[in-house]
């Protein structure tokens, strides 16, 4: 099969950022979707209202985030025998009962949403509810909580009360609007499950994953059950912030993450040269993990002290990678990196790590020269196995390093997935390796299961499509009857096993989190 880019997949993914009707809508939902690309672009505005004034909201976000809490929906037994209008009718103290200490955020104990939950909060669904939700919509009460938001919003442009917010939470803001003033008040299709506010197995095998790695924290903060330190508290740190957690969180685990991020900013943690992978012996490995987890925590601190650190701490780290990029090397192997800063070769395994770190940063608005994302980019396609034409690649994969002709399936998981966090959505090398990974299903003798699983899930899933749908069943199905009672997941064997348990569980948990859509290295 000769692939001359992702025209080869396309059929198959449908870019959810579209901004026309379809041709195929029924005139009479026209008036519907209208409303909800009107909506989309107002919450954008405000968005671009914040960034460019360098204000926060003036607790607006929080303000939605509750608007949208209130309105979660009964599980689906719960409103049988009744249409919308009765519902809606019987009140919202019936609502409320339904959903029992869930009915406030307010309390002086406020009850933790799931993961599913804080998912929608953020991320609302886009032109289809349940039966359920639109119980709550086609509502005075509905208009007037909209009114109420429009009016806060009105008020929050109009003053500058606290520092300038994060583009995460602004965005998040332009998602809770998106649901609240968008969303539709019936469907003509039926329900489904990622539309429901109802926890289902994947989502329980990640409440009880996190509960183990809350467990192994230790008293300094470190979260792990063998050596590597850094890196190992970096993942659960990594997979914490994948199902929702955000250290500034008055909550058990909240604070749980906020002392895990004191213990990596530890000033012995990093050396003069700003390298973190020779404390804990991870090398470049835990260098990158642990840079990779900065980036993504940037401006998520529980205290503007944390944030300072990290920023200084990020600074120190990316300079590093920066100058072990820069030793000389073969040719074929420039723009890479091995286990120390002065390698002079290069292999994928560590490569990918610091390249996401790198791009990370990027996207933080960090100084990260282009070039050396696209140097590491071309180390990237010096390692992929396909044939190469003036027509296109043939099928293949990624391998560990150049010259190899046989791809294995956790390094081409891996390119798969950086190729795309690089913004090669449309290279031969993504539709390749996505059919290269399609036709070579994981099973569990895989010599690096769980490494290679958290690529595939990542990676398959910014593909789309068929590949998404494949991967998502791929991983459930190895990972799920596989968790052990205490919520850990152990590795079938080899040099996985010897890593302990906090790995293997922290890779499970980003794998699985693919549904949550938190981290912003993986969203497309």
């Amino acid at each position: 099969m000769m692939h001359q880019g992702r025209n080869s997949i396309a059929e198959t993914h449908e870019r959810s950022n579209t901004r026309s009707i379809p041709p195929t809508t029924p005139p009479s939902r026209q008036a519907s979707v209208s409303t909800q690309l009107e909506s989309r672009a107002l919450a954008g505005d405000v968005v671009k209202h914040f960034l460019a004034a360098g204000r926060e909201p003036s607790g607006v976000l929080a303000k939605l985030k509750d608007r949208r809490a209130r309105a979660l929906p009964l599980k689906p037994q719960e409103t049988h025998g009744k249409n919308a209008s009765q519902h809606c009718l019987a009140g919202r103290g019936e609502r409320s009962e339904g959903r029992g200490e869930r009915s406030s955020l307010s309390d002086s104990q406020p009850q933790r949403p799931s993961p599913r939950r804080r998912k929608l909060l953020r991320d609302p669904p886009r032109g289809r509810v349940t039966s359920t939700v639109a119980t709550c919509v086609a509502t005075d009460a509905w208009q007037e909580e909209r009114a109420e938001v429009e009016t806060s919003i009105a008020g929050a442009t109009s003053t500058a009360e606290s520092p300038s917010l994060g583009r995460r939470d602004l965005f998040a803001l332009a998602g809770a609007m998106a649901g609240l003033l968008a969303t539709p008040a019936w469907s003509d299709e039926p329900p489904s499950i990622d539309n429901l506010y109802v926890d289902d197995e994947l989502d329980q095998a990640c409440e009880r994953a996190i509960e183990f790695l809350l467990r192994n924290q230790r008293a300094t903060g470190a979260i792990t059950d063998r050596g590597h330190e850094l890196a190992l508290t970096s993942l659960a740190i990594m997979a914490l912030a994948a199902i929702g957690t955000e250290p500034a969180e008055p909550t058990r685990r909240g604070r749980a993450m906020r002392a895990a991020l004191d213990f990596v900013l530890k000033p012995d943690h990093q050396n003069d040269s700003g390298y973190f992978g020779a404390y804990d012996g991870s090398r470049m490995y835990g260098h990158g993990i642990v840079t990779l987890m900065l980036t993504e925590m940037l401006g998520m601190g529980a205290t503007p002290k944390q944030n300072e650190l990290i920023h200084e701490r990020l600074e120190r780290a990316l300079r590093l990678i920066l100058s072990s990029q820069a030793v000389r090397k073969e040719r074929k192997l420039e723009g890479g990196w091995r286990y120390s800063p002065q390698s002079r070769d290069s292999d994928l395994s560590v490569s990918i790590w610091q390249l996401m770190a790198l791009r990370s940063a990027k996207n933080d608005q960090m100084n990260v020269p282009s070039e050396a994302i696209d140097k590491a980019l071309d180390y990237l396609r010096n390692s992929f196995t396909g044939r190469r034409t003036a027509s296109g690649v043939g099928e293949g994969g990624f391998s560990y390093t150049p010259g190899q002709s046989r791809p294995s399936f956790t390094m081409t998981a891996a390119g798969l997935l950086a190729m795309q966090v690089c913004g090669q959505y449309d290279a031969p090398e993504v539709a390749a390796a996505a059919d290269w990974l399609f036709s070579h299903r994981p099973k569990t003798n895989e010599r690096y299961l769980f490494y290679g699983l958290y690529y595939y899930a990542q990676g398959m899933h910014q593909v789309g499509g068929k590949y998404a749908d494949e991967s998502g069943r791929v991983v459930s199905s190895l990972l799920l009857p596989r968790q052990r009672s205490d919520g850990s997941w152990m590795s079938p064997g080899g040099e996985e096993r010897n890593v302990g348990l906090v790995y293997s569980t922290s890779l499970a948990l980003l794998s699985l989190s693919v549904r949550y859509h938190y981290l912003p290295i993986y969203q497309r």
